[in-house]
């Protein structure tokens, strides 16, 4: 099976396709160690979907592990290869056939009358073996009884050799027709060599010679062969838990199409996934272990479709495989033999033939005719001068899951009553896209309803007298400066040598921390007595540690000053003034400087475009708070804890864990952070590094808020090196991991008004071993992208535990200690 080898660099064209040396996109991007995130972000999914199943040992329920719909899929296979070895038999016959035609017409003369009769016969062969093809091998797998997938690998394999004997008929038949027996040239008809390499390259146009690569690349085939069998593996969890959970009793019920509206909504984001995880197995993994292998080296299976801004483009970059052959074989034979100076009736043929196959397919594998994907194939592409980029996506997404829904509604309906009276297994994700099923139930069923607005209303509650506090918060924190400067300048009229001074630096200092434990207090004290919604005691406690690191980034900068400041010497005691420190107050960093870099001007739409994308991300957290989190835990202190149910949950919600953590780094330190940076012209916009491509939570921490680990470096990590461990590393890591520890517990504390120390814990615990542990390994990416989700989960799930079991089992009022142990374990209500 080999083919003539042709330089790297040197460009093979037929007229029609040049094929040059070229990686495909993804396989150029996936070097990044950005890119390889996302794919690291997929083995983690796929990791936490078998947890999921494991977890399903210790329950009645039988685990699948992602193979029953597969199993299921590739029922009698066995006979699919048979099927498929006779097929290549009857494709390699054709091009055995056309050599022999080829042969025949070339050496015997021939009157016009025979040589028109030989060529007709040919034609007849030729027409025989597609019609033959297409009608024979549907009909095969029906009464072989292929399961679907079985059923897809066959009749794809079957389109892909009918286009691939087509291409080499095309392509050849002129060369033959051409030829002239008389004259000097020579007839040079393709080997068997050449035909058996087109029949496995990737490429459905014939050429004798295409662009090699010098060897194969054994590594790349195994890395794109691992991925293709976990995407499959992946696509085979997703089909457990979606697949039959759609419309099992469909033909015993009357069908509610606004159930089915509701769950096309409900499923948007599987959609989504289905439909990436596809081309990615397909298109990227698939072909390139056929090219690496077949060392073909023009791998440019697809572009950039993702960048389509119309569904004209999306097709076009999709698939650049069939395109090619559409092209080639479809729109300009149209176009150079039929209508020369029209493109209309050409891009129709290829509308149509592309649409007629896809719904040819569709209908052998599911043994039935239904024409949705010939509909909305020919609805898309009549839009695509008004859908945009965003819409491109909605619409493709949302079309993956309307063929699901109608082609699974349209198979159940015929499935025997016995069949669909089977328990199948409980959903295995749980996507967003939530505005859009509270849209229907609104204006369809008539239902009330707050559009995922109810969280944000209720978290908000008492939000003037949180606006209030902040306004006493912020004025007494300004009032520092002022109370700063009135020091510095006592300071320097006073004799260096005087008690007086000491005293009055002492003075201060106290001071100082008698307002930091006043802010913190008062706050706390305030807002257990107030009944805050949580979000407002959530803004207000974050407002406050904002402004106490500010007020001490400006007291720790400056003291230092006013102590070496020598008042008969040249030297100029630059102190900050109530305006700069507003300015300051008002800008997205920590660490105080007497000036900042700045951009010339405000891009108000920038600014506004990040509001508004904080706007839709806390509306979207808001949805997956309700709709994923508060019915799970709304009986917890009065229902007795389910164990197993908790930690399946944490394992199946693990796409949400994901979430929480991508919401609040995106509402916080992307949208939020710039917006304010644009507004105020501030041009260090390094507000987080690369925190998607850790290897531990050490490195995590570090790269996540650059503002915060910014402050913690200059005043924790450094003060504590510089003045107590000069020669030791140790103590100032272990001061900020604890100092932000402590913080961050606070916070969660004033908010739920609950003491359940888990962030603490969990901050102590994932942070520490990184100190004497570099992972430099990038596979442990991997894991990092688990862990974090399934770390989110934990916390979340712990923290709604404690606060739904205090609110139904509340603690006695009179037993202190009780107080400051997780209500969890203490909880004495009667439990069902």
């Amino acid at each position: 099976m080999s083919s003539s080898t042709v330089s790297e660099k040197k460009i093979v064209t037929n007229g029609k396709k040049s094929f040059e040396r070229e990686d495909s996109i993804l396989t150029e991007l996936l070097k990044d160690r950005h890119f390889q995130t996302i794919r690291h972000f997929f083995y983690a999914l796929l990791i936490s979907y078998i947890c999921i199943d494991g977890l399903k040992l210790f329950t009645p329920t039988q685990p699948t592990f992602g193979f029953k719909m597969l199993t299921m899929g590739f029922r009698n296979s066995q006979l699919g290869i048979i099927l498929w070895i006779v097929m290549f038999l009857l494709h390699l016959t054709v091009f055995e056939i056309f050599r022999l035609w080829a042969r025949i017409r070339q050496e015997l003369s021939f009157t016009g009358s025979i040589k028109r009769s030989w060529d007709l016969m040919m034609f007849t062969l030729l027409s025989m073996y597609y019609i033959g093809s297409l009608y024979y091998v549907p009909v095969s797998t029906i009464r072989m009884k292929l399961a679907p997938l079985a059923s897809i690998a066959i009749q794809l394999e079957n389109l892909r050799l009918v286009m691939k004997a087509h291409s080499f008929v095309r392509n050849n038949l002129a060369k033959v027709i051409a030829y002239k027996l008389d004259t000097n040239q020579i007839l040079d008809l393709p080997k068997f060599s050449h035909i058996l390499y087109f029949s496995f390259a990737p490429t459905f146009l014939y050429q004798d010679n295409y662009c090699r690569t010098k060897k194969t690349n054994m590594r790349l085939v195994l890395k794109s062969l691992a991925d293709f069998l976990c995407s499959i593996w992946l696509l085979g969890f997703v089909a457990d838990g979606i697949i039959p959970y759609l419309h099992q009793d469909a033909g015993l019920i009357k069908i509610n199409w606004i159930d089915i509206a509701l769950s096309i909504g409900n499923n948007f984001l599987p959609g989504v996934f289905v439909f990436l995880t596809v081309f990615y197995l397909i298109y990227q993994c698939w072909l390139n272990i056929t090219g690496e292998l077949l060392r073909f080296a023009n791998r440019k299976f697809y572009k950039a479709w993702w960048t389509s801004t119309d569904y004209g483009e999306f097709f076009r970059t999709w698939n650049t495989v069939v395109q090619d052959w559409l092209y080639v074989y479809i729109y300009k034979e149209f176009k150079d033999n039929l209508t020369p100076n029209s493109r209309i009736i050409p891009k129709l043929m290829v509308l149509f033939i592309s649409a007629l196959f896809h719904e040819y397919v569709t209908c052998c594998i599911l043994n039935q005719f239904f024409p949705v994907m010939k509909d909305v194939w020919f609805r898309k592409v009549n839009t695509t001068d008004l859908i945009q980029a965003s819409l491109l996506v909605l619409w493709t997404s949302s079309s993956n899951i309307v063929f699901v829904k109608i082609y699974c509604l349209q198979i159940e309906k015929w499935k025997p009553k016995q069949e669909m009276k089977k328990n199948f297994s409980k959903i295995a994700i749980h996507w967003l896209q939530q505005c859009q099923k509270e849209l229907i139930v609104y204006f369809i069923q008539g239902k009330p309803t707050l559009f995922g607005f109810e969280p944000i209303i209720v978290g908000f509650a008492n939000f003037p007298l949180g606006f209030l506090l902040w306004t006493l918060l912020f004025g007494s924190n300004v009032m520092v400066i002022p109370l700063l400067r009135v020091w510095a300048y006592a300071r320097t009229e006073i004799s260096p040598v005087s008690v007086i001074k000491r005293s009055c630096d002492i003075i201060a200092l106290v001071a100082l921390i008698s307002y930091y434990t006043c802010c913190f207090y008062v706050l706390t004290a305030v807002g257990r007595k107030s009944y805050m919604g949580y979000l407002t005691a959530m803004v207000l406690h974050l407002e406050n540690v904002r402004l106490m690191m500010q007020i001490h980034s400006v007291i720790r900068t400056v003291a230092p000053r006013v102590l070496r400041y020598k008042p008969h010497s040249d030297q100029t005691l630059e102190l900050p003034t109530i305006t700069k420190y507003l300015d300051y107050n008002l800008l997205p960093t920590l660490v105080y400087k007497d000036s900042y870099p700045r951009k010339k001007e405000i891009n108000i739409k920038f600014a506004m475009n990040r509001f508004f994308e904080m706007f839709c991300m806390i509306w979207l957290m808001s949805f997956v708070y309700e709709k994923h989190y508060v019915n799970i835990f709304q009986q917890s202190g009065l229902t007795k804890i389910d164990w197993t149910h908790f930690w399946s949950s944490l394992f199946n919600n693990y796409i949400c864990g994901a979430e929480v953590l991508f919401f609040l780094f995106f509402v916080l330190l992307h949208s939020y952070y710039n917006g304010m940076a644009e507004l105020t012209k501030f041009a260090d916009r390094q507000f987080y590094s690369d925190w998607w491509t850790s290897n531990d939570f050490g490195e995590f921490y570090r790269k996540w808020h650059s503002a915060t680990q910014d402050w913690l470096y200059v005043y924790i990590y450094k003060d504590v090196k510089d003045h107590i461990t000069p020669n030791s590393n140790v103590l100032p890591k272990l001061a900020v991991i604890f100092v932000s520890a402590v913080i961050h517990e606070y916070i969660i504390l004033v908010i739920l008004e609950q003491m359940f120390p888990m962030m603490f814990l969990f901050m102590i615990v994932s942070t520490t071993p990184s100190m004497f542990c570099k992972v430099k390994d990038p596979r442990f990416n991997i894991l990092f992208h688990l862990n974090y989700g399934i770390a989110m989960n934990l916390l979340v799930h712990f923290y709604l535990m404690e606060h739904y079991t205090t609110l139904n089992c509340p603690p006695p009022k009179d037993d202190a200690f009780l107080q400051f142990i997780p209500r969890v374990f203490t909880a004495d209500c009667d439990v069902k």
